[in-house]
């Protein structure tokens, strides 16, 4: 059975997407994997984050956000124009702004498109401000350096299972920061940066028990209290939703677990296990999975999108793609969208679009950060906001 992180740069192409929404706010809306020395050990908690109570509606405040916007902090995970052109060369898309009327026209910052600025300077009715406090997001990823100031002194619950360990790379590390990175004025921060983390890894996990750890990880997160959890991987071989249907009313079968047995390996039992273990999660949490970073597909791809296939999972599922935005700078309002990932296709109901560019944690050192784009860097985005959510509208 042959995985793979999804962070990967793929040929560029032009789509329209699904806006990402915020709350009551308005619409809008990769990376480098080098090993390091072991991490040190985190802080877990002692008890499992409690959902605060809280009554009535967050507070937004349009100039507590307009300050909260020049914080260096808040926007430091940002490419500059020059950055954001090189990418766009790299997957041979035109240059920020080029096609555009308007004379207003500009990038943007990612974590503005999706109006943190209003979330995180929201006032709960318990004094409390909106960055996921309370709150517990499970990422499951190849490994993370927790020593790194974006991690270091968070709450984080390890999950090992049968694996040998948990292990260091840049990825995990750059994913668990997205969606929840210290805000501490060091560095960048994550979406829901008052979240604790529930942090499980495949990397070490033999082939013949990644499907039973993914299962137990899942059911673990979901014990203790998790209300979102990551997945920025997929399969090596990305398959289009449209492909995957074919062949799967083309094999006779009527039970997708089944079908994953034939077609990947493994037994029938433990895809059944796994896809029961999403499905019990969904009970009180959210799944988030990246979409494949190949825009030359014209189909989400069938892992990102289980529900297409498992209807029982289209309760709580949400399949996330990548794009470059241009905005109207007097008023954010989006002007253009560049799909840079597989587009949302027959995921369309529960696929959101937003901007995995960012400059992000490696596992390199505790202070080391590196440009990337990718799909795997937009999914903790919306993993974070679920948060966010989860902490303002516990009864949600």
């Amino acid at each position: 059975m042959d995985f793979a992180s999804m962070a990967s740069s793929r040929p560029f192409a032009k789509a329209t997407l699904l806006c990402f929404l915020f709350a009551l706010a308005a619409c809008g809306g990769g990376g480098e994997e080098d090993k390091a020395a072991a991490p040190q050990t985190p802080r877990t908690p002692t008890t499992p984050p409690k959902t605060p109570s809280v009554l009535g509606y967050p507070t937004f405040d349009e100039s507590a956000a307009a300050l909260y916007r020049q914080n260096a902090e808040f926007n430091r995970a940002d490419p500059s124009d020059a950055e954001e052109n090189a990418i766009r060369s790299g997957f041979g898309a035109r240059a920020l702004c080029a096609g555009s009327n308007n004379a207003y026209c500009a990038g943007t910052s990612s974590y503005r498109l999706q109006n943190l600025d209003l979330a995180h300077s929201a006032t709960l009715t318990d004094g409390r401000k909106v960055t996921g406090t309370g709150t517990l997001i499970a990422v499951v990823d190849d490994g993370y350096r927790f020593s790194h100031r974006e991690l270091a002194g968070k709450e984080i619950s390890l999950f090992t299972g049968s694996a040998a360990g948990i292990g260091s790379n840049s990825h995990g590390t750059a994913v668990a920061a997205i969606a929840a990175g210290k805000a501490d004025g060091a560095g960048m921060m994550g979406v829901a940066p008052g979240a604790a983390l529930h942090l499980s890894s495949w990397e070490d996990t033999a082939d013949d028990t990644i499907m039973a750890h993914l299962a137990a990880a899942t059911r673990d997160a979901a014990r203790q209290g998790a209300v979102v959890q990551n997945n920025s991987w997929g399969f090596t071989e990305d398959v289009p939703v449209s492909e995957e249907r074919s062949d799967f009313m083309a094999s006779g079968e009527t039970d997708y677990a089944r079908f994953l047995a034939g077609r990947h390996g493994g037994a029938h039992s433990e895809w059944r296990s796994l896809i029961s273990a999403y499905d019990a999660f969904q009970n009180t949490g959210v799944i988030v999975f990246a979409n494949s970073n190949d825009a030359t597909l014209d189909d989400a791809i069938a892992w990102s999108a289980l529900p297409e296939f498992a209807p029982e999972l289209s309760e709580a599922w949400i399949t996330v793609s990548n794009a470059l935005f241009e905005i109207d700078r007097r008023d954010g309002s989006i002007l253009a969208a560049d799909l840079l990932s597989a587009p949302c296709g027959s995921a369309a109901r529960y696929c959101l679009t937003t901007d995995g560019t960012l400059r992000v944690p490696t596992d390199n050192t505790d202070n080391s950060y590196t440009l990337g784009t990718g799909t795997s860097y937009a999914a903790p985005q919306v993993a974070g906001d679920i948060a966010l959510l989860a902490q303002a509208f516990p009864d949600l």
